[in-house]
Order: structure tokens, then sequence, then C-alpha cells
């Protein structure tokens, strides 16, 4: 067995799409904890800014909470914009978890 370790994307569970949904995103694995924790520094802060443009944007845009198409193509934008990935929602946390494989 070989430990690697594993940066997830946790949403908050009410914001799940069907009960199906995880919640959850691997973003990357790595044989070093460290590695991941240099990433997730620099990508948690790329996160929260794509999600306080897409709530301001939002705020700005939109008065009622009907998702549109116009919403997938603004968080599509900010996501390659910011080079993040997944749903925008601020609450979203981040978790190094250590895996055996093998």
């Amino acid at each position: 067995m070989k430990a690697m370790f594993v940066l997830l994307q946790l949403y908050p569970p009410d914001d799940a799409i069907d009960d199906d949904d995880p919640n959850l995103e691997v973003l990357a694995v790595s044989e070093t904890e460290d590695e991941l924790t240099e990433l997730l520094a620099d990508y948690s802060e790329r996160y929260l800014d794509a999600c306080r443009e897409f709530d301001q944007w939002d705020e700005a845009n939109h008065k009622s909470d009907e998702w549109s198409e116009a919403h997938n193509e603004m968080a599509q934008s900010l996501n390659t914009k910011y080079r993040v990935h997944g749903s925008l929602i601020a609450e979203t946390r981040f978790k190094i978890v250590e895996t055996l494989i093998g």
C-alpha cells in the first residue's frame, strides 16, 4: 500500500443538485501533502475571487432566485478566467485527505 494525498473541494450540503450528488470534487492528487498545501493556498484565493465576482454579477443582474443559462455562461467564464473548477459557492470548503492505494 502507498499513501497518497487528495485535495477535495467540498460544497455545502444544501447546494446538492440531487440526492446522488456527492457534493465534492477531487481537485488534485499528490504523493506529498506539502504540494497540495501550496496548490490550495493559491487555488482557494482564486476560487474566492471568482465567487465574489459571480455573486456581484448575480446581485446586479438578476432579481429572482431562478437559475438561468446566463448563470451557467457566467460561471463557465469565471471558471476559465480564474482557473478554478466546479460550482462557485462562497461557502465551499477545501480539505486534504490521506488515502492508501495499491
